[in-house]
Order: structure tokens, then sequence, then C-alpha cells
């Protein structure tokens, strides 16, 4: 049993049994050429272990002995011209997932330029990229990948996935296209109910801030569930009449829990969080169309206005017949046999703009978060976004109600601290909060972590020396700091700049440079070009930093590969 096998590797601590057991394992894998043999042998890179150190020496090793005679160390048996490829495959996959991912791509490459037909090659370098921070160049050997077998549905999807979070929308559905009948991207996909699709568009959209086709995606997604809750209807007599009565059982405790799926709570975050951000974006197409109407009298204005209104309901109208036209087209001739053709009104609104023109943002979010709270109250993001949403909303006990149940989910959790702070602070500094409102709070301070602290700020000196270690939570205490004492910017400055980068993450390194760019709120053009620097070394392919140049594999041109 290869279980047997690769058990003892997760406990072996002596390096000589460490290292016999592991070529035992490994070697046979590495000769036939498995592409997910790293997917089983990616726990033993845990930060910090034994065997992550030793896995390295022993594929330093491994390689050394195949270029140098061709065969592994200790064997006199010649391996085949394969199996160097998949070493340094492997070689590359651990670098990858050991944060180096110079060493990762300098493998890679060499495995591409060993066998440049290799499908599997190109996955893994796309892989590389992107955990690097370098998401264009990600797709673009995605893309490579796909071209060289067409007719793969997988390979395809894989492509369109690192296109939209690379927020190349327009190369994406084209893409996508390939596989939907007859190039209908968008109504194949809302039938097919293709919700990864959308979900991922809809995040695209979100970080362009183009909030109309980002709420059309998301909202998509709760149509499919909406649709879901329908179907059961005809479920209900079939299983009576069947007698199918366990089946029956599962599907109703399915409905009871079926808003909580991940797809839905993605959807319906992502429709809150738009909705949150469409209150606080500047109204640029409102400022725009002062501008553009500057010099002009009311009676002007209003006739223009007028002019356009009539242009849009004419064009509505050529539209509607236009789409009739085409349905009679497509019907079948009178006499015919066949299928009746389902009639498919116009979208009217494809760009999603009604969506974000609504009046009330944050009471249309609202209404998405009572059905979070509801199916999925467990999940942190969830009460965490709900504090967010109720003090944009002043309704300050929903706020407090929300940080005690995140509280109770993850306490030390930076983003619990972040709304701990900011609600704790909010309410100090609100001189029209309610009198019973304040009364509820300060009974709550002392749940909150505040009774043990005379102040916010040693509320947040405390939880700072809690996780000393941890970026994430050193990034929140800067934040924080600046938030409570704005007087004391110049250290929250200097604690983002003394930042162990080697233990944080490529996301910790974002959001730290987002702060001290220009809109953020320890904005410093010294202090962000001096971590830029700093961040750049420790990931010198994130495009954010300053990298992502263009990348080819050497002695091989990308052009021929499929050739």
């Amino acid at each position: 049993s290869q279980a047997c096998k690769r058990l003892p590797l997760d406990f072996a601590r002596d390096p000589a049994y460490f290292a016999s057991t592991f070529n035992e394992y490994v070697q046979p894998f590495v000769r036939k050429g498995v592409p997910s043999l790293f997917a089983d042998l990616k726990p033993l890179c845990e930060e910090g272990s034994f065997s992550r150190v030793a896995f390295g020496e022993l594929l330093a090793g491994w390689l050394v002995s195949l270029e140098g005679a061709g065969t592994f160390p200790g064997s006199s048996e010649r391996e085949p011209p394969s199996t160097i490829m998949w070493v340094r495959v492997l070689a590359a996959q651990y670098y990858d997932c050991c944060g180096e991912a110079s060493k990762a791509l300098e493998q890679i490459n060499l495995a591409i330029r060993h066998t440049p037909t290799c499908l599997d090659l190109y996955l893994f370098k796309a892989r590389v990229y992107k955990h690097a921070g370098d998401l264009r160049s990600a797709a673009r050997w995605m893309d490579e990948a796909r071209k060289m077998d067409l007719a793969d549905r997988y390979l395809n999807t894989k492509a369109t996935r690192y296109m939209l979070r690379a927020d190349q929308v327009a190369q994406a559905e084209s893409t996508i296209a390939l596989f939907t009948k007859d190039g209908d991207t968008g109504s194949n996909l809302l039938d097919m109910q293709c919700m990864w699709y959308e979900l991922e568009c809809g995040a695209s959209y979100l970080r362009i801030s183009d909030y109309g086709r980002a709420l059309k995606n998301f909202m998509h997604v709760e149509k499919h569930f909406n649709d879901f809750a329908e179907d059961q209807f005809d479920f209900h007599t079939y299983c009576i009449r069947k007698m199918t009565l366990r089946a029956y059982i599962g599907m109703v405790r399915l409905e009871d829990s079926m808003l909580g799926h991940k797809f839905y709570v993605t959807a319906a975050c992502g429709i809150i969080e738009t909705y949150m951000r469409i209150v606080n974006k500047p109204q640029a197409d409102s400022v725009a169309a002062e501008e553009a109407g500057d010099g002009m009298s009311a009676a002007e204005r209003k006739k223009q206005e007028s002019k356009r209104r009539k242009a849009e309901a004419k064009a509505k109208a050529e539209a509607d017949v236009q789409a009739k036209k085409d349905l009679d087209a497509k019907a079948p001739a009178k006499g015919k046999k066949g299928p009746p053709v389902k009639e498919k009104l116009p979208d009217e609104d494809p760009d999603g703009k009604a969506l974000a023109q609504v009046e009330a943002p944050l009471n249309k979010a609202a209404v998405y978060m009572r059905t979070l709270l509801l199916h999925a109250p467990g999940e942190l993001r969830v009460q965490v976004l709900a504090c967010e949403l109720a003090m944009a909303r002043s309704k300050w006990l929903l706020a407090l109600r929300a940080l005690r149940k995140a509280l109770g989910i993850c306490p030390d959790d930076p983003r619990t601290h972040r709304c701990i702070v900011r609600f704790l602070h909010a309410t100090k500094t609100n001189a029209a909060l309610p009198k019973a409102v304040a009364k509820v709070v300060a009974r709550q301070e002392e749940e909150l972590g505040l009774a043990r602290h005379r102040s916010l700020c040693m509320l947040n000196e405390a939880y700072l020396s809690r996780a000393q270690t941890n970026a994430a939570a050193q990034l929140a205490y800067a934040e924080m700091l600046a938030l409570i004492s704005p007087e004391a910017a110049a250290k929250a400055r200097q604690v983002l700049l003394d930042l162990d980068l080697a233990s944080a993450s490529l996301a910790v390194c974002k959001e730290a440079a987002q702060l001290l760019g220009v809109d953020g709120v320890l904005a410093d053009t010294a202090a962000a070009a001096q971590f830029r620097h700093k961040a750049h070394a420790r990931y010198p392919h994130a495009t954010v930093f300053g990298g992502g140049a263009n990348d080819d594999v050497p002695g091989c041109d990308a052009a021929d590969l499929r050739a």
C-alpha cells in the first residue's frame, strides 16, 4: 500500500531514515512522471518543520547527480531523460511553496527547455506567477497551455479564470465563448448556471470599479439559487409518488441550508460590498454632467435632456423590433414539426446601470445581510461585513451584535480587532449617540476588551503584544493607531517599514503599500517609496511593486510551442 510508505515521512526525524524513506516513496513517481506528486508531498513543506529543510536538500542532491551522471545518488542505474525534467518540476513546486519564486521559475524554465511540448509545465509556470503576484504573466502562460490543446474544457476554464483574476474581462469572455453555443457567452452561461464564472467576473468588475456590471453578475448567482428553491416544488410530489423518502428528506435538509452555500455567501458579500462602495465613491458621472452643461441655460439643459430621452426610447423601440424579427426568423416554418422556440426577452439593462443607480444602497445591502446572518452566521467575513454595514447605517446595536459574534468565531483575527477599535472609537466620539445605546455599549466594554485597559491606545498595544511576529496583526495595529491617535502617524509608518517581509504574505504587503500610498490613512511619499523598494526585494515579480517584466522560456520561442 502506498499509504504505508507515505505515512512515515510525516513522523520521521532522523535524517538518514527520512532520506531513505523519501527516496523509496518519491523516486518511482518521478520516473513515471506523475504531475500531482507534489500535492501529496506538500504537507512536508510546513514552515519551520524538519521535513521542509530535508526535502530541499534531497532535491538539490538529486539534481546535481542527475545532471552529472544521469543517476540518482547512490544508484548505478541510469535514468531516462524525462526523470530530470520531473525532478525539476518537483523542485519548482517546492520553491514556489517556500515563497522563492525566482528559483521556482528558474527550475520550471529549465524543464520547459528540456521538453517544450509537455503541457503540464505551462500550468505549473502560470501557478508560480500567480503566487508571485504577476497575474498578467500567469494568465499569459495559462493561455499558452490552453492553446496547446484547444479541445480541453478544463484548460479553457483555467485560462478564463486566470484572465478574470488579471482583470482581462474582454479576453476572458472571448476565451470561454469557445465552449458556448454559437459564441453567445452571456446567455449560455446564464442558462447553464455557471456560477464560478459569474463570481469571478463580478469580482473583477468590482476591482475596476464597474459597479453596475459587478452587481449584474453577483445577482445572477442569486437568481440561480432562487431557481433552485422554485424547482423543489416539482420534487415534492415526485418523491411522495415514487416513495423515495430518503432522497426527499435529504432534499428538505438541503433547502434549509442552501443559502449558506459558499457560492451564495460570496455573491451576497459581493453585492453588499458593491453597494457600500457606491455610497463612498465620488459621483464622477454627475460631476462630468455638470461640467458638460456649463454655459447652458436651464431651458437649454431641459431641451437637451428631452432629446436624450427621446433618442433612448427610439433606440429601445428599434432594438425590440429587431429582436422580434430575429425570433420570427428562428421560428419553425408553418406546418413543419419541431419544438417551439422559447422566446427570450432582451436584457433592458445589460450594463447594470439601473442596479447601480439606487436611492438607498445601504438599505438594499441590509436585505442581503439579513439573509447571510440567518444562513451563514458562523463565517467571520459575514460578521465583519455586518459590523461595517451596521456602522455605515449608524445601527450601533446591530454592529455590537456582529462584533460579539466575530469575537466568538476568531477573537485574535486582525479583521476582528479592526472592527472592535473602529466601533469603540466611533461610539466614543459620536456626540449624537443615544443615551440608551451608549449605556448598552458601556456594559459590553468588558467583553470587547476595553474594561481591562484604560484607553483604546492601550487596547491596541495589548493586541500588538499578543501577536508580535504576525505581520497581518502588526498591519492592523498600525492602521488603528493612525485612527485613534493621528499624532502618532509617524510611529505607525515606522511599524509598517519595520515589518518582517520574509514572513509576510503578498496580500499583507499590498495592503501596507495602500496605507502608505496617496489615498491611504498613512500617506507619505518617502515612506511609500521605501516600503515599495523593500517589498520589491521580497516579491520581485509582483506587478504592484514594479515587477512583471516580459518573460520567455530560455532557448525556446513561445510562439513555436504549438507547432
